[in-house]
């Protein structure tokens, strides 16, 4: 697609997820300068359209809006943040008004309505408060929290909670423990602390059993033959006319699971479908949709296993080296630590799972994993990124993983 201000109104306020994804990926793979260049009028699309959308199309301009940060204050790494360490003719003037129209953009997407614009700004304040923290804006740091905080004050719970991620991610970057969490977060903290583990576990049980029949419906409703032959193919699945040959029970779990997510046909991956449709028969199963949409497929490795509460640790090997607890019954009893896994990893408010499918490796392999997914992903590049990750671990588990069976 074209690089231009006008190309990408028209993919973000298109409501189509691939238009969305293309333009967004387009931007993420930009240099810093062409960011930087770009800055202005693209940001001034994000904010018209945040005013005008509906929720796919907030939380579309919230997630542009994230990737087009120039992010300049990375050239200054290791030297002094001064105008002579930017590129071209930026100045540090120039990249602290980038980071406060973000931010007023943010302060008000934490706030939104629709839990998905929320969740996509919780997840954008942690940028911003990494390039803080690198350029040493102390004052920066303070002022997201101290604004954060005012917002928790003011807002229910169902706010709080998301504003409470956004302030978890700022306080990270500031070097506050979790002790200083203000009060008004810290009582939608204890409240979360104070439901014990079998309260969370019910919901979790209660979250994969709708997840489950709504696989079941989305296969039934939302996919047809040409669907599933076209995404055997692209997962590497031998086929036989019009039967598929799956070299293993666990392959048509793992194919389904690529098919609903993953594959796309008019331009909608099936769950996007259903979800736009507002098909949804109840708020619970809404709430698993909108997770679903919310989730994204990584590599992690486990560090730590807490067998009471059914929680994996894990280190996120894609995206910087994040740290999340996952809960995941049968990984918790089966699992190990050290492991590699490919999940994919689903956020609710009040904990996050995998979707039940995962490609376990051992834990020597991480080297090479890493290096051949870089290699593997360049073999596929018209691909959406997230098809490509997901087609070159299930490759990279056929090849390297330890083998296992969905009950």
């Amino acid at each position: 697609m074209e690089h231009t201000p006008e190309a990408f109104a028209d993919a973000l306020s298109s409501g189509e997820s691939d238009q969305v994804n293309r333009a967004v990926d387009a931007v993420k793979n930009m240099d810093l300068e062409e960011r930087a260049a770009l800055f202005d009028d693209c940001f001034e699309v994000c904010r018209d359209l945040y005013e005008s959308g509906d929720g796919y199309q907030r939380q579309s301009a919230i997630r542009f809006a994230a990737e087009l940060y120039p992010r300049l204050a990375y050239r200054a790494v290791g030297g002094e943040f001064t105008d002579d360490a930017l590129p071209g003719e930026y100045t540090v003037e120039e990249t602290a008004m980038h980071r406060n129209r973000l931010r007023e953009l943010y302060l008000e997407a934490i706030v939104d309505d629709d839990g998905r614009v929320r969740r996509a700004a919780a997840k954008a304040f942690k940028e911003l408060a990494l390039t803080a923290e690198m350029i040493e804006a102390d004052d920066e740091l303070e002022a997201m929290l101290e604004e954060l905080e005012s917002l928790a004050a003011h807002h229910p719970e169902s706010k709080a909670k998301h504003i409470e991620q956004a302030y978890e991610n700022v306080a990270f970057h500031a070097e506050k423990p979790a002790s200083s969490l203000p009060e008004g977060l810290q009582d939608v903290a204890e409240q979360s602390e104070s439901s014990d583990s079998m309260g969370r576990l019910e919901r979790y049980r209660r979250y994969r059993e709708i997840g489950q029949e709504l696989n079941t419906t989305l296969l039934r409703e939302c996919t047809d033959r040409e669907g599933i032959m076209e995404s055997a193919r692209l997962l590497g699945i031998e086929r036989d006319g019009d039967e598929i040959l799956y070299e293993a029970q666990a392959d048509m779990t793992v194919h389904y699971e690529f098919l609903l997510n993953e594959y796309r046909q008019n331009g909608q991956t099936a769950v996007e479908k259903y979800y736009d449709q507002e098909r949804w028969e109840s708020d619970i199963e809404r709430t698993v949709l909108e997770a679903l949409l919310d989730a994204e497929t990584s590599l992690f490795k486990i560090t730590a296993i807490d067998e009471t509460d059914k929680q994996l640790i894990v280190t996120d090997l894609l995206n910087d080296g994040d740290e999340r607890r996952v809960t995941d019954v049968n990984l918790s009893d089966t699992a190990e630590p050290g492991v590699l896994l490919f999940f994919r990893l689903v956020p609710y408010d009040e904990f996050n799972t995998t979707s039940g499918v995962s490609f376990p490796f051992p834990a020597d392999e991480e080297d090479r994993l890493l290096r051949e997914y870089k290699q593997r992903t360049g073999d596929i590049d018209s691909q959406p990124e997230s098809v490509q990750r997901f087609t070159a671990f299930f490759d990279l588990y056929r090849n390297y993983g330890i083998h296992i069976q969905y009950l």
